[in-house]
């Protein structure tokens, strides 16, 4: 098609990049290659060992938004988690994405814990392609 294949994204779900083949797992290592983006979308509800992280050819972690919805209840738990997830994204040199924000208090919090992007019905709700 011509795109430059650096505004390309594929995003993988947490447990379907659990049970890829190794075959597939190269796969993704030559689009990474060409400069196409890889995420791990719904990451934290699946089992992905902290250790495979550094071996996937992965460009972003997209945290779940159920660790997201949890921060309204302001437990300090919650906001440890995310911000440890940040943190571990970011030591691997990871994008992070925090999906399904709803409220401007989940944005802050995201912010401060690290988050630099994110989606949800606070920014748009899904429309026609028209």
């Amino acid at each position: 098609s011509g795109i430059d294949p650096r505004l390309l994204v594929f995003e993988i779900t947490e447990s379907t990049v659990l049970e890829m083949s190794q075959g597939a797992l190269e796969r993704l290592a030559e689009l990474r290659a060409k400069g196409i983006g890889i995420h791990v979308d719904d990451f934290g509800v699946g089992f992905t060992s902290i250790g495979n992280l550094q071996q996937l050819p992965v460009t972003a972690l997209k945290l779940d938004q159920t660790f997201v919805a949890a921060l309204e209840d302001g437990r300090s738990e919650s906001v440890a988690l995310v911000r440890s997830i940040a943190a571990l994204a970011e030591g691997l040199g990871l994008e992070t994405i925090a999906e399904g924000i709803e409220t401007e208090a989940q944005a802050a919090t995201l912010r401060s814990a690290g988050w630099r992007l994110g989606q949800g019905y606070l920014f748009g709700r899904p429309a026609p392609m028209e």
